[in-house]
Parts: structure tokens; C-alpha cells; sequence
């Protein structure tokens, strides 16, 4: 799967290794790397989006939830702005957390090519950051 849908992003078998170290390798994470969130957040956040893995439900429906759930917890406030705001700080945290926010393959596909069991350890990780 990992060389369709990044086929358009490297010549070099080379290239093709380094974008995509990630799924090779586990990263070890750095202050750097920390999340956008409080650990209570993350807590939130990693629960919403495991139960979504684990139901085999779209991530982007996830994500959205998650959104809500941040704004909920930040301020209270979930306008259309908020959300918005909430739903960039819920893909950064991703992000980071599953790739040190390294770009790559889409979110989507980083997840169903790492798997649950990968996802939920690098999510639990992020935590102590």
C-alpha cells in the first residue's frame, strides 16, 4: 500500500526510504515534538481517535469529533473559528505524534499502513511530551 500512495513522491529508491522512515523505524519523541495540547487533551484526543480506528470509522469524522472536543475543553466555544482552529491543533498533534511531524503519506493512509497497535503506542507516547 505504502508504494501506491506515495508513488508520486520519489525517483530514488533512496528518497522513497527517507520519506518514509517513519513506517521503518520507531521515532523517538522529542521535546520539539511536543503536542499543541495539555496531557488531559491528548488523553481526549487519543481516545476519540483509537475508538474510531478500532470501529473501522473515517478518520476525518474523527478528527472532527476530536475538534469538538478540544474546543469544548479549551473554552467552552465551538464556532465555526474554533473549530476550524481546533480541527488544524487536532492534525498537528497527529501529525507529530505518528511522524514526528514529518510530511509524508496523508493521515489517513499513515494510519491504516502503521495499524492500531502502532498507532495507539506512538499516540501514548506523545503523551510524556
Amino acid at each position: 500500500m505504502l508504494l501506491q500512495v506515495d508513488a508520486k513522491n520519489y525517483t530514488t529508491p533512496n528518497e522513497f526510504l527517507s520519506r518514509n522512515s517513519i513506517f521503518f523505524e520507531e521515532p523517538s519523541p522529542s521535546p520539539q515534538d511536543s503536542s499543541p495540547f495539555s496531557q488531559q487533551t491528548c488523553i481526549i484526543v487519543n481516545d476519540i481517535i483509537l475508538k474510531a480506528i478500532e470501529g473501522a470509522q473515517p478518520l476525518k469524522e474523527a478528527v472532527a469529533r476530536a475538534a469538538k472536543a478540544v474546543a469544548e475543553v479549551d473554552g467552552g466555544e465551538t464556532s465555526k473559528d474554533s473549530l476550524k482552529d481546533a480541527t488544524k491543533l487536532v492534525y498537528v498533534y497527529l501529525r507529530r505524534a505518528l511522524t514526528q511531524g514529518k510530511p509524508g503519506v496523508a493521515l489517513k493512509e499513515t494510519v491504516e499502513i502503521l495499524g492500531y497497535r502502532t498507532v495507539k503506542r506512538r499516540l501514548e507516547n506523545s503523551i510524556e511530551y
